[in-house]
């Protein structure tokens, strides 16, 4: 027993006085130019905090550098077009079918070739809380 709890001891100091062999893994940027970035964020219930949630959501929107942004829980049109304002680049559609006003938007870059936003009215169900929104777009 005696034996076991020394190598045990040992072990434990050799091990615990060893370099550390991780090394730090590259980080993904995204918007390397060779990728297309999309997100989905569900930011429940657009604004909480009004001018408070639209300037945190902005900072982090212009960190992140994606190319689009799909949004979910949109309520007002009019922050979602003050979000718009604050992020020189963007362009932006938030639809506003949904059941309860918590409607569905994409955030994309300006330089981006958008065909179409549209919501896929055949998919208007009850059981559905908002009508799907599909972005049709040229890139490449």
């Amino acid at each position: 027993m005696i034996f076991t709890n020394v190598l045990l001891l040992f072990s434990l100091l050799f091990y615990a006085c060893a370099e550390n062999a991780i090394t730090e893994q590259p980080v993904y940027k995204p918007n390397n130019n060779e990728t297309l970035d999309i997100i989905t964020w569900n930011v429940q219930n657009f604004p909480k905090n009004n001018n408070i949630t639209i300037n945190y959501l902005s900072e982090i929107i212009l960190e992140i550098d994606a190319d689009i942004i799909a949004l979910q829980e949109i309520e007002s049109n009019q922050y979602f077009d003050q979000l718009l304002y604050k992020l020189a680049g963007w362009n932006g559609y938030r639809a506003s079918s949904a059941y309860g006003d918590v409607n569905l938007a994409f955030l994309y870059k300006s330089n981006l070739q958008i065909v179409d936003i549209n919501e896929i009215v055949s998919l208007d169900d009850y059981s559905l809380p908002r009508t799907p929104l599909m972005m049709e777009m040229l890139w490449g």
